[in-house]
């Protein structure tokens, strides 16, 4: 990828209708930006949310711009935990597989078609990794709470929903929606 900035702009009255030229300078867009006190990659907050619903807890990793490189895009980076984090014997319907909502640098930007994310895991149907792209207002909004990633995994005793924002995630107790249809 290269951003492309406009550095001037210069207009020719030499030929008729009058020429245009542009002066551009090319930007890598790996550069590091400080915003808010905080390290920033472009197209990346750097951020993954794990949670554990068997243990309740819940954490926040950090990855730098070498990471984001190497494991670009939001199926990268789902690869790359699943990788990690889940047993090669892992049962894909016990608590050991994971679910990982991912996006990619270019989720939530004027580019058309980037309000694109990803869900992974290990499929109980082959036993390995599988994900899915997907699309709506999901990616973008987790992109807008400033994680590249969020990780479930574990099993909880009773039903529970998460409830993420800007500030991490909390688990919320959900038996009152147990038994409920959706009329």
């Amino acid at each position: 990828f290269i951003r492309l900035v406009v550095s001037s702009v210069q207009i020719s009255n030499t030929l008729p209708g009058g020429v245009i030229r542009l002066y551009l300078s090319f930007q890598p867009p790996w550069r590091l930006v400080r915003r808010q006190e905080t390290l920033l990659m472009f197209g990346h907050h750097g951020e993954i949310l794990k949670i554990n619903l068997g243990s309740g807890d819940i954490s926040r990793e950090q990855f730098d711009e070498a990471f984001g490189r190497k494991f670009l895009g939001g199926n990268g980076l789902a690869a790359k935990l699943i990788y990690d984090n889940v047993p090669a014997d892992a049962d894909p319907l016990g608590p050991d597989n994971a679910l990982v909502f991912a996006v990619g640098p270019v989720t939530d930007t004027p580019v058309w078609g980037s309000s694109r994310g990803h869900a992974a895991a290990i499929s109980p149907q082959t036993g390995l990794f599988a994900d899915s792209n997907f699309g709506g207002k999901f990616a973008v909004i987790q992109k807008r709470t400033g994680f590249d990633a969020i990780f479930i995994n574990g099993c909880s005793d009773t039903p529970v929903y998460l409830l993420i924002t800007e500030d991490g995630a909390e688990v919320k107790d959900a038996a009152w929606l147990w038994g409920k249809d959706t009329e």
